[in-house]
């Protein structure tokens, strides 16, 4: 793995992979993964503990959106996964071990660690995978503690503090503006930062851009939206855009 960030600013990064948004090539799937890397596109993927342990890579807390029927992962074993097509299609929620042995180092990910409940079990199960890895990756989340969870017990992983305006109820006001406002970076410590570009310019962002932390801006949606934003971060996490106009 490398230890610089000199590759994440190289590509744009495609969010969730190259997918299509619909049934065709859905989000976060294998498919969507060998279409960003058949064009030598880095990518962004999530993921979820579920029940027996395994790490999932999946976006959302419940199934509804993407397979239709209404769960929650964490309530799912890898078995019960395997049942579930995503929108219908042939693709089903991949392991992220599945999900590495498909990439062998050919591009880089960044793997967004979805967790707001209890610090330790998820993180652990990724550790044990991304450890024995061999390519370059980063772990990213909204989570300061998770990343500090990192710092202290993985240290080699390059970390990266995402943020933006917090439209989450049930995230307390206090902890939007902390986490708004970039005031947990103490604890996370990042090597980088993953900015909401519906927020950017931000003044506090342009501060740690200064400092030489490199900015991620996400979700770039529209050739418009990359020209208004591209001088206020280092590179961007895109999605629905043909990635040769990104260049």
């Amino acid at each position: 793995m490398a230890t610089t960030t000199d590759w994440l600013v190289r590509k744009p990064i495609a969010h969730r992979g190259l997918h299509s948004g619909d049934s065709e090539c859905p989000e976060n799937s294998l498919k969507a993964f060998e279409r960003a890397m058949r064009k030598g596109l880095p990518f962004e993927l999530d993921v979820h503990l579920l029940l027996d342990g395994h790490v999932c890579v999946f976006h959302d807390s419940n199934t509804k959106r993407m397979t239709g029927i209404n769960r929650s992962i964490k309530e799912l074993s890898y078995r019960d996964i395997k049942q579930m097509p995503l929108l219908e299609s042939d693709q089903k929620i991949p392991l992220l071990e599945e999900v590495l042995s498909l990439i062998q180092g050919k591009v880089p990910i960044l793997v967004e660690i979805k967790n707001r409940g209890e610090i330790g079990p998820l993180e652990s199960a990724c550790f044990k995978l991304l450890s024995k890895y061999r390519g370059n990756y980063a772990v990213v989340s909204f989570n300061p503690q998770t990343l500090h969870w990192f710092r202290k017990n993985f240290p080699e992983a390059l970390r990266g503090q995402l943020a933006g305006e917090f439209k989450d109820k049930t995230v307390p006001m206090f902890r939007k503006m902390l986490l708004k406002n970039l005031l947990y970076n103490g604890i996370s410590k990042p090597h980088f930062i993953g900015y909401d570009v519906k927020y950017l310019p931000n003044i506090k962002v342009a501060l740690h851009r200064k400092r030489g932390i490199q900015i991620i801006g996400w979700t770039v949606r529209s050739f418009e939206e990359l020209i208004s934003v591209r001088s206020f971060c280092d590179n961007i996490v895109f999605e629905g855009l043909d990635p040769e106009v990104l260049y």
